[in-house]
């Protein structure tokens, strides 16, 4: 993985093209890159696949750097990473520029995502974990965590054990950076049409319709949870889709974080982000 440091100099977008260059070439410049899950299990987690799913996790990772650096602690060798929901390591990759040996890591609760980064040559140490399960790692280890399209399903009370546990592994002033649906995916899921093309835009639909007390439980709690499932390996009582507002990160996440910026913009990103700083 420190051979990846000899790219540590290119511009950003310099270090994209790499990364849409190694989808057909696995090797540039004498440095391994790591390859991809199949076209179907990159859709299926991400949305997309190929060049459109690395650039979103790109404009991901940029921000993740652009918060490192106002917080103090620009990424570099030594600086510990932790992707929580690695998925098939599609961003934690792009920090392997960063990294010194045993500086990134992944866990997922996805035995296949497990695999997917290990078969695919992930540059990481990546772990299977339970759903209420603890992280393998000794308090204060990571600098940076951060949870991609995480806590957009899950249902409160896993929610709050894993803040708590990614609390307990980030050190005290580092990053914990974490993206959750806004009010705005509520109106979304009531607009898609009743003969939408895609199978889960229409669950999305049904299930929101059949929860009406949605707009005023966001206004009371700032948190609702659909519990819509995903599949047998993520069944409805461990995974759903959840809004979760401002608001509610404030209150319910401080004895842990401090908020530092709740981006809603989706000329940005579809969900929105969360920087929290460790406290």
């Amino acid at each position: 993985m420190e051979s990846f440091q000899r790219f540590a100099g290119l511009a950003e977008g310099e270090w994209l093209e790499l990364m849409i260059r190694s989808i057909n070439e696995r090797e540039i410049d004498g440095v391994p890159f790591p390859g991809f899950a199949a076209e179907g299990v990159q859709r299926q987690t991400v949305g997309s696949s190929f060049e459109p799913a690395l650039r979103e996790a790109f404009a991901f990772y940029r921000l993740a750097c652009a918060q490192m650096v106002g917080a103090g602690r620009p990424l570099e060798p030594g600086r510990k990473v932790l992707d929580f929901g690695v998925g098939w390591g599609r961003i934690l990759r792009f920090f392997a520029r960063h990294a010194g040996a045993g500086d990134l890591f992944g866990v997922d609760v996805v035995p296949s995502m497990v695999e997917a980064c290990r078969n695919t040559g992930c540059p990481a140490a990546v772990f299977g974990i339970e759903p209420r399960g603890a992280l393998p790692f000794t308090a204060g280890t990571f600098d940076l965590a951060y949870a991609y399209s995480v806590f957009t399903h899950l249902p409160e009370p896993i929610a709050l054990h894993w803040i708590a546990e990614l609390a307990r592994v980030v050190k005290p002033g580092g990053r914990l950076i974490v993206t959750v649906e806004p009010h705005r995916f509520v109106t979304f899921c009531r607009t898609i049409p009743e003969d939408a093309d895609s199978p889960w835009h229409a669950k999305l639909r049904a299930i929101v319709a059949a929860h009406p007390d949605i707009d005023d439980e966001l206004a009371r709690r700032g948190f609702y949870y659909l519990p819509s499932g995903g599949g047998p390996d993520l069944p409805p009582e461990i995974y759903g889709d959840t809004v979760i507002l401002p608001d509610y990160v404030e209150r319910m996440w401080a004895p842990w974080f401090r908020t530092v910026e709740y981006l809603d913009d989706p000329n940005q990103f579809w969900q929105a982000v969360v920087t929290l700083e460790r406290i």
